[in-house]
């Protein structure tokens, strides 16, 4: 009887085809990575032969994975949508982020980071009901997906005290109107006539910004007109860095749909992540308590009740924005954001003027010009800016998908040992059968006859790990 044992190192893809066994793409490793495999002859007529992977980690996909193997994303309907959580999905370190509103149910959730996914020029996505189907450029990516919670939730009280300045004479704002749409010119100038009336000294721009940092602590950029060019946003940018703020002031979508893109385009390019989500909601009165809908910051010192219009709802990003007042189903109606060494703040709403308007405005006005003064006095006012995040919730990491006689076959971990150490043996002859030992899971199949639902009932006798068919990544 003849006995031979050979050892190679081939790359990953020609490995697949000389062993001449399933294909395991291993998503986030360099595809010419290189492994080991042993392959063994023992006599004449009998033969056997054994194919071992070993200590692979993190996601694996289809037989034979390329760029565009087609991969799925399915939300679980199972756990409701909440209001104002923020789900991400990440392919290779490309983000794609949507913020859930009031009426977003899993097919939405789905249509909307499908559309952000398939607006990349790298990937091609498409929607199925609550599935977002991948069908380009993903194929042997790694993916994950996290939820940002209680981006809105509100644990502590503003200051009950307005903020205040010996003279109010020294706070400069400013009024852009070289941009602003002349539809609704009258609400610019009414909250200019509150500042006189208030003590501050006022200006109007009326000639476009020209790349210099307007004279002023607080600059309202209100309803813009035309998109924002190059040298307004240098100008923005160099007011920022002063320490100064834009309060941009849009209206609801079905009103100003293209004013509120504008803003959100700006503030994108000034590097900020607030947006105007759109929509038409009204709350006439949002209070300090019962429920609280103003968030602990120094904009909303000594407000009791602000008064709102109709307004579109906000978006944020919760690592760098706060959400500043919120109404009582938990939509953003004010963010403030923290940029270089300024901040960005912006309402979708023209017709707030009432109640504690005056004290919100004062505040504005003063927060605007204190942290001015900390950056001329060589310091950050925005180290402490604690925005509320909440917590991160990683909702999808570490996957296995293999494919066995056409079909996917996907290992999840209860106890997130998988993914740490995961071993799989393809053989000729034997019996398919899964081991579980020192946190590593050894996963054995026979390749001429085994099925997935062989597989998976192996696997699903241990209680660490669930296993399915579907292919599918399950998001809650």
């Amino acid at each position: 009887m003849k006995s031979a044992i050979t050892k190679k190192h081939v790359s990953l893809f020609k490995k697949f085809t000389v062993a001449s066994v399933m294909a395991l793409a291993v998503v986030g490793c360099a595809i010419d990575e290189q492994y080991t495999f042993e392959s063994s002859y023992q006599g004449a007529t009998e033969t056997k032969e054994v194919v071992v992977y070993s200590e692979f980690t993190g996601v694996f996909n289809q037989d034979e994975a390329e760029t565009n193997t087609e991969r799925r994303i399915q939300f679980s309907t199972e756990e409701a949508i909440e209001v104002n959580k923020e789900y991400v999905v990440t392919i290779d370190g490309d983000e794609f982020k949507y913020t859930t509103t009031a009426s977003t149910d899993h097919q939405s959730l789905a249509s909307e980071l499908s559309q952000a996914i398939d607006g990349d020029s790298k990937y091609t996505a498409t929607v199925e009901n609550n599935v977002i189907r991948i069908q380009g450029g993903a194929g042997t990516s790694s993916v994950s997906a996290t939820k940002a919670g209680a981006l809105v939730d509100i644990s502590e009280d503003p200051p009950v005290e307005a903020l205040a300045v010996d003279n109010p004479n020294i706070v400069d704002v400013g009024f852009y109107h070289a941009n602003s749409s002349t539809r609704f010119l009258g609400t610019l100038e009414a909250i200019e006539s509150r500042y006189a009336g208030l003590g501050f000294t006022t200006k109007r721009i009326n000639e476009r910004l020209d790349g210099n940092a307007p004279d002023v602590s607080l600059l309202i950029v209100y309803l813009p007109e035309v998109a924002i060019n190059s040298n307004e946003i240098i100008s923005l940018e160099k007011h920022l860095s002063n320490g100064g703020r834009i309060f941009f002031m849009g209206e609801y979508q079905g009103i100003v749909p293209n004013e509120n893109k504008i803003i959100s385009d700006a503030i994108k390019t000034l590097d900020g992540s607030i947006q105007v989500l759109g929509g038409t909601h009204n709350q006439s009165v949002l209070n300090r308590n019962s429920p609280k809908n103003l968030n602990n910051s120094y904009l909303n010192a000594g407000v009791n009740s602000f008064g709102t219009g109709t307004y579109a709802e906000l978006s944020i990003d919760p690592a760098i924005s706060q959400a500043v007042v919120v109404d009582d189903a938990g939509r953003i109606v004010i963010a403030d954001q923290a940029v270089s060494n300024g901040r960005i703040t912006l309402i979708a709403d023209r017709d707030w003027l009432q109640l504690d308007a005056n004290v919100f405005l004062n505040n504005l006005a003063i927060d605007s010009y204190n942290n001015q003064e900390k950056v001329k006095q060589g310091t950050n006012p925005n180290e402490n800016f604690a925005p509320a995040a909440g917590t991160v919730t990683t909702v999808y990491g570490s996957v296995v998908n293999f494919d066995i006689l056409g079909q996917t076959l996907t290992i999840k971990s209860t106890n997130e040992k998988i993914g740490k150490e995961i071993q799989f043996e393809s053989q000729s002859y034997g019996e398919s059968k899964v081991k579980f030992k020192d946190e590593k899971l050894f996963v054995t199949y026979n390749k001429g006859v085994s099925t997935t639902e062989e597989i998976v009932a192996l696997i699903n006798a241990y209680p660490e790990f669930t296993a399915t068919t579907t292919g599918n990544i399950i998001i809650p």
